[in-house]
């Protein structure tokens, strides 16, 4: 990989190699290559996708990419990485209930569910919209995460 100029490959397949080091046990390995992966990002802009999570004691804080999406008409799962976390989100509404989003950080394991979360300052709530809203532009639910209101998701 060191003779891989950076430009060559995107950056989803430097991620996409380091989750299948991390399958067969190279923990060390993967996780500089999600760092490589990483640094990629912070030189297109640095702050674009920084979001911070606080998840009662602690913050899952970092740059973070969409590995996986699981839309449905009711209830949206987003699955997030950066370099040390996996974090699910889940969010909808039921019926003309206001927008509630639920969060669960996967790894490290942590089986618990944070219900009704809230982004901590209005930033990292903006960031995660737009983070959403870049991500997802092919997305048949795109009008969905444009209508999220921030207000709604911070405190």
């Amino acid at each position: 990989m060191k003779y891989i100029k950076l430009f060559e490959l995107k950056k989803e397949t430097y991620i996409s190699a380091a989750d299948k080091l991390k399958e067969i046990g190279h923990r060390d390995r993967a996780k500089n290559l999600y760092a490589y992966a990483h640094r990629f990002i912070d030189k297109l802009d640095a702050n674009k996708y920084n979001i911070d999570f606080p998840l009662g004691d602690i913050r899952v804080k970092g740059i973070f990419n969409i590995v996986d999406l699981k839309p449905n008409s009711h209830t949206h799962i987003v699955i997030l990485q950066s370099i040390d976390s996996k974090i699910e989100i889940m969010y909808g509404k039921k019926g003309d209930e206001k927008l509630s989003f639920w969060i669960r950080q996967i790894e490290p394991k942590d089986s618990k569910l944070y219900p009704n979360f809230k982004f901590s300052n209005r930033k990292d709530a903006v960031n995660f919209k737009k983070f959403l809203v870049d991500q997802l532009q092919d997305d048949k639910y795109i009008e969905y995460y444009k209508n999220i209101r921030i207000n709604d998701i911070y405190i």
